[in-house]
Parts: structure tokens; C-alpha cells; sequence
């Protein structure tokens, strides 16, 4: 929000505060979007290794039945 003083001129200071605050807002939603995507592609790592043990077992269970 820009606010005018008494003469009707812009707070130099208020917009410097706003932008300031503005770019910290930012910056703090960059780094928790990094961290979630960290998150997604260590969730994604765990969920494919998983997938790939489940498939073996699972063959080794059908050699099992059949031996």
C-alpha cells in the first residue's frame, strides 16, 4: 500500500519497507519450493525403490510356487 504525507507526496521509506518485505516474501517462497521439490524427488526415489523390491519379491515368490 502506498502512502501519500501531508503534501501528497509518496513515503519513500513506506515503499522501500513494502519492497523489502515484498522480496523477503519471495525469497522465502523460492527456498520452500526448493525444499519441495527436494521432498517430491526424495519421495519419488523412495517410491520407485520400493516398486522395484515389491517386483522382486514377488518373482521370487512366483519361482518359489513353481519349483
Amino acid at each position: 500500500m502506498i502512502l501519500l504525507s501531508v503534501g501528497g507526496q509518496v513515503d519513500l521509506g513506506d515503499m522501500e519497507n513494502e519492497v523489502r518485505t515484498a522480496e523477503d516474501a519471495a525469497k522465502k517462497a523460492v527456498a520452500d519450493a526448493q525444499r519441495l521439490a527436494e521432498d517430491l524427488r526424495r519421495q519419488q526415489d523412495s517410491a520407485s525403490s520400493s516398486e522395484k523390491q515389491r517386483r522382486s519379491f514377488e518373482t521370487q515368490v512366483r519361482i518359489r510356487l513353481i519349483n
